[in-house]
């Protein structure tokens, strides 16, 4: 017996869903995770970049504007001292911030997995 084009449509699309839900779970830990945490790295990578910490460090005994007397090599190791720790609070802060989201990713899908299993199965009431 032959099929219509909109039997043959509808059977596309049903087998096409199902192998999207059922295949689902696998892209999310593995390709998804990997692209996930390129991202959260580049974006960690051009904050560090952003706040510069390297280059602060690389020049913390180094006099600013030239001035290499004592009081003003004293300043510029207290300033940069300052700005070493308020940028280096500031990484970790954003470090901490792209952790949470690493771990909200992994944990999201079996949490919602684990309350739509609970709505199904109704409590033992003892």
């Amino acid at each position: 017996m032959a099929q219509t084009t909109t039997q043959r449509a509808l059977i596309f699309l049903l087998r096409e869903t199902i192998g999207d839900i059922l295949l689902f779970p696998i892209w999310w830990y593995t390709t998804g995770m990997v692209r996930v945490a390129k991202k959260l790295l580049s974006e960690w990578v051009e904050i560090e970049e952003w706040l510069s910490l390297r280059i602060l460090l690389k020049n913390m005994f180094r006099p600013m504007f030239a001035d290499y007397s004592k009081t003003g090599r004293l300043i510029s190791f207290g300033l940069r001292i300052f700005l070493v720790t308020t940028k280096g609070l500031v990484l970790v802060a954003w470090t901490v911030i792209e952790l949470v989201l690493m771990t909200a990713w992994i944990l999201v899908p079996a949490l919602a997995l684990g309350l739509f299993i609970r709505q199904l199965i109704p409590p033992i009431n003892g």
